[in-house]
């Protein structure tokens, strides 16, 4: 697996630094994740990051990670240095999705665990062969389901039909391209392709962040893609 291309735009293109959206590559090749930072919560672009550095470490998504994951997050912050609005909002906790795609060479094969509303395409051939954990694009309107920075938030992880609702499972070949997106994009894409609209194939071969960039200032110019920090990630095999 290799990452063909990754680019990430923030909602103000005058303010990167402030870009909730995490992404990250293990140093072996195999372990590709991306997560988008919730905007109303605190410090998500730091809640991201952790999850994005827990998945590359191999450690999966379980009870066991997300709590490790929520104990180095609590360890960032005393809140009792910080202002009464920001304590308030820490303790409310911080919310983030979450891709991560593992890749099995000895089956030819990738895993993904899937959490809230950021997606994955898999094409074969430049043809869609699936669209997870979302499969429609109306689903983006749907609140999304968040990993937390408080445990009590977590307890969907426990739940038995877990691996059914965020785990994919899919065989890949020199013939596969796979499209992790945020949602801004994503829903971007799915509604192209819902539509008919062969304009989605553009993710399939742009190929500097300067093109990306201004096909996603274009895209929210003309109000077809939501204003949102967003972020792409192709990945080939």
């Amino acid at each position: 697996m290799f990452v063909d291309f990754a680019a990430s735009v923030a909602k103000d293109s005058d303010a990167e630094h402030l870009n909730e959206d995490s992404y990250l590559f293990s140093i072996n090749g195999k372990v590709a994740s991306l997560s988008d930072g919730a905007s109303e919560s605190f410090d998500s672009k730091s809640w991201a990051a952790i999850l994005c550095g827990m998945s590359c470490a191999g450690l999966g998504v379980s009870p066991a990670s997300i709590y490790q994951a929520v104990e180095a997050y609590a360890n960032i912050y005393d809140p009792s240095k910080l202002s009464w609005s920001k304590a308030l909002a820490f303790e409310r906790g911080s919310f983030a999705t979450l891709l991560s795609c593992e890749y099995n060479n000895e089956r030819s094969e990738v895993e993904v665990v899937a959490i809230g509303d950021s997606v994955v395409v898999v094409c074969e051939g430049g043809e869609v062969s699936k669209c997870f954990p979302l499969t429609i694009p109306e689903q983006f309107e749907d609140r999304p389901e968040l990993l937390s920075t408080r445990n009590d938030y977590n307890d969907f992880i426990n739940d038995p039909l877990f691996n059914t609702k965020h785990v994919m499972v899919s065989v890949v070949s020199s013939n596969t391209t796979i499209l992790l997106m945020t949602d801004a994009i994503g829903h971007w894409c799915y509604k192209a392709i819902s539509e008919g609209r062969e304009e989605w194939r553009l993710l399939l071969s742009i190929d500097s962040e300067f093109e990306f960039a201004e096909f996603v200032e274009e895209s929210r110019e003309n109000k077809t893609m939501k204003l949102d920090d967003t972020t792409l990630i192709r990945l080939r095999f």
